[in-house]
């Protein structure tokens, strides 16, 4: 017999398709939700940001008397940009050591059979079990045993390309100051519609790790933050 004929020739495997024991997926699980949990309440604060943004702008279209050139309007305006900026540029951080939104997406897209059907089902208790594999099934891996891998790899690529410019912009201009800028500057529907994906990702990261619907990132500010704008700033000086 040929030595070549009892050689046992072992099928390869990749390290996305290794499995985890039961205890490993469990802890990874619970790692993800302690680390969405951070991600999160930055979401949470990128969408709070441009809400108020957003509102004291409009105050400021609706009202022609505030429409004058202002250098605080400007500061506001670079104020506005480089924060969010900077804020989403955490969130796509791929540095290992941080704790961001892409790298989490990364480590689920790495270790899909952690969310399975029958992890994502289990707190859907009674009638409502129905629910929880029509969700599974609507958002992530219809008829499938575990989620999709090539489906949270989309969703990592659409958080790539969305804030590919924002990034570059914030490495020229914010934190550096590069002799080769940009010829030209992200606008703000580019930085909108990065926010806007971002928060759709938040919404799906809180059904499959949490199991349970997020309507809006926005969060409802729980007092009268619009109290300084009822009042004038500036008081007329009176003759004597």
């Amino acid at each position: 017999m040929s030595p070549l004929r009892s050689i046992q020739l072992k099928k390869p495997t990749s390290p996305s398709s290794s499995l985890l024991s039961a205890r490993a997926r469990s802890n990874k699980f619970k790692q993800w939700k302690r680390q969405f949990q951070v991600i999160k309440n930055s979401i949470y604060d990128l969408a709070s940001k441009r809400f108020v943004y957003q509102q004291v702008t409009k105050l400021i279209q609706d009202n022609p008397r505030l429409q004058v050139p202002s250098a605080f309007y400007d500061w506001m305006h670079r104020a506005y940009v480089t924060d969010m900026s900077i804020h989403i540029r955490r969130l796509a951080d791929r540095d290992k050591r941080s704790t961001s939104l892409y790298n989490l997406l990364k480590d689920i897209e790495d270790h899909p059979q952690v969310i399975s059907r029958r992890r994502f089902t289990r707190p859907y208790k009674d009638f409502m079990k129905q629910f929880g594999h029509r969700d599974f099934d609507r958002l992530w891996t219809p008829g499938a045993d575990v989620i999709s891998k090539k489906l949270i790899s989309r969703h990592r690529t659409a958080l790539v390309k969305s804030q590919k410019r924002l990034r570059i912009y914030t490495n020229k201009h914010v934190a550096h100051l590069d002799k080769t800028g940009m010829k030209k500057f992200p606008t703000y529907a580019e930085l909108n519609s990065c926010i806007d994906t971002i928060e759709r990702l938040a919404k799906d990261c809180t059904l499959l790790l949490e199991q349970s619907a997020l309507s809006t990132a926005v969060p409802a500010i729980q007092y009268d933050w619009m109290a300084p704008f009822r009042v004038a700033w500036l008081e007329e000086k009176r003759g004597c």
